[in-house]
């Protein structure tokens, strides 16, 4: 349901310029989003296809992508889960291609 004057999950009333988050649909009051947070990353199942060769960095503890990789300044190494506060570890990959065409003169 959306409503942006009550929390989804607990249904405390949030006042205007009290923090408030959507996530996955649903408007969360702080509380009630730190707490899913946590229920989400001790529940994520981690597969390695799920963080592989991805064109963002994705946390394999709670599945959150981080939409600024590009902002990273080394090729590997370990970063902090914006979402979870964990470390993982990472490696930034490249891919090679080429591109031809015939000589004007032929």
């Amino acid at each position: 349901m959306w409503n942006e004057t009550h929390c989804d999950r607990c249904h405390k009333e949030v006042y205007s310029g009290e923090c408030a988050v959507w996530v996955l649909g649903k408007f969360l009051c702080v509380t009630c989003y730190e707490q899913f947070s946590q229920e989400y990353a001790d529940n994520y199942q981690w597969e390695e296809d799920k963080t592989m060769l991805k064109k963002e960095m994705v946390c394999p503890y709670c599945g959150c992508e981080n939409g600024e990789s590009w902002e990273v300044k080394a090729d590997d190494g370990e970063i902090e889960c914006d979402e979870c506060g964990k470390e993982f570890m990472y490696c930034r990959n490249y891919e090679v291609t080429y591109t031809t065409w015939r000589k004007k003169d032929e």
